[in-house]
């Protein structure tokens, strides 16, 4: 399927279908959120002391924050060829994103020890953030575009 330039939200859905369907996509999500997130979900899992929930801010905003900068760093450093359509709105979305989550999770930890379940529903938004910035930037690789040459022949050549 050829998408044209003109329309982004038609790009970005195909590259998100795309996406889905490669192993590389997958790979790297797993790795993110099921081992990235280990420090999250561990405690809980075995039961240690003093970890009650997957949202517990303290460990949440370690996790958050270096997948934002993450997700920061290869998008500054992404190449022409890896990002060529629409690459100074991506970069935009990924800034304003990644500044939403990172207060999000400042916010969750101001206030967790005075109402801890405010606390809990900020963590969850900057969650949120934080996984939709980082699906937007992932999608917007140009190796998920079904229009260049290279999508067409299967890779690179």
């Amino acid at each position: 399927m050829i998408v044209s330039e003109d329309n982004y939200f038609y790009v970005i859905v195909s590259r998100l279908f795309n996406a889905f369907q490669c192993i590389k996509f997958w790979r790297e999500a797993i790795a993110i959120f099921f081992f990235g997130s280990m420090g999250v979900w561990l405690p809980v899992f075995f039961e240690w002391a003093g970890y009650a929930s997957v949202f517990d801010p303290k460990t949440v905003f370690t996790f958050g924050i270096a997948t934002m900068v993450m997700v920061l760093e290869s998008r500054m450093f992404m190449t022409t060829e890896e990002d060529n359509k629409r690459s100074k709105l991506t970069m935009l979305v990924v800034f304003v994103g990644s500044f939403l989550a990172v207060l999000a999770y400042f916010k969750s930890i101001t206030i967790s020890l005075v109402e801890p379940e405010e606390a809990i529903v900020w963590v969850k938004r900057g969650l949120f953030i934080t996984a939709a910035v980082w699906l937007y930037n992932v999608i917007n690789k140009s190796e998920y575009d079904s229009s260049l040459m290279t999508g067409a022949l299967g890779g690179d050549v």
